[in-house]
């Protein structure tokens, strides 16, 4: 895609408080993990739940963008994207990539966190997939029941819901809670979503002490 002097995909960008251990390592070790996720590439990550994805065209809002590496392949793969992170020096590396990569208003990028993303009330049953990739395990079981109000209240009719969950206990000092497909199957079930598949896999860094699932749900309400 072409240059742009201008790029109104800023707009609506906003500051959030940032507080909490996991946040301060997220902001104190951005450059590091940026080329960590940026080391492998997203079908490799989400093969999982590739074949769900939705019409070209539709809205995917992707929380937890950190690189942006999923959001540039989402919009070059013809969708509009909102990118949340509550991490400020995620949004100054993705919107150089931005400017260098990207003309037009395919992309928005948001600082916010869940469990309540705020600043997407706008965006009511307009969201055709929700992505929560490498999220989960930072919630605790409130913030968890939370988000799940949250995301039946932005997904449209049949949007998709795609969670991958970490298992592993955390190497730093980031928050991990432990996680587990049948506390979200509870979730689904009191917020009308159904699950469409669920996957397990190694962990592409190739951690031998960790591994992934992602679940893949459908709001039928």
């Amino acid at each position: 895609m072409s240059k742009a002097d201008n790029y109104s995909v800023f707009k609506d960008f906003q500051f959030t408080k940032m507080t909490g251990q996991t946040l301060q390592f997220y902001k104190k070790n951005n450059k590091q993990l940026i080329q960590q996720y940026d080391s492998v590439n997203f079908e490799t990550v989400h093969q999982d739940w590739l074949a769900y994805l939705p019409p070209k065209g539709e809205l995917i809002v992707d929380v937890g963008a950190g690189s942006g590496r999923d959001v540039f392949w989402l919009v070059e793969h013809g969708y509009k994207v909102i990118a949340v992170d509550p991490v400020i020096e995620f949004y100054e590396q993705f919107k150089k990539k931005t400017q260098e990569n990207f003309n037009g208003d395919e992309i928005r990028w948001l600082v916010d966190s869940l469990p309540d993303l705020s600043k997407l009330e706008n965006y009511k049953n307009q969201v055709s997939m929700i992505l929560l990739s490498a999220v989960w395990m930072h919630l605790s079981t409130q913030e968890r029941i939370n988000s799940f109000q949250t995301f039946s209240i932005l997904n449209n009719q049949h949007g998709l819901l795609v969670i991958t969950l970490r298992h592993g206990t955390s190497p730093d000092e980031r928050l991990m809670y432990p996680v587990s497909i049948a506390e979200i199957e509870s979730l689904a079930t009191r917020y009308h979503y159904q699950v469409k598949t669920i996957k397990q896999s190694d962990d592409q860094l190739s951690r031998t002490e960790v591994f992934w699932e992602t679940i893949v749900l459908e709001k039928i309400t």
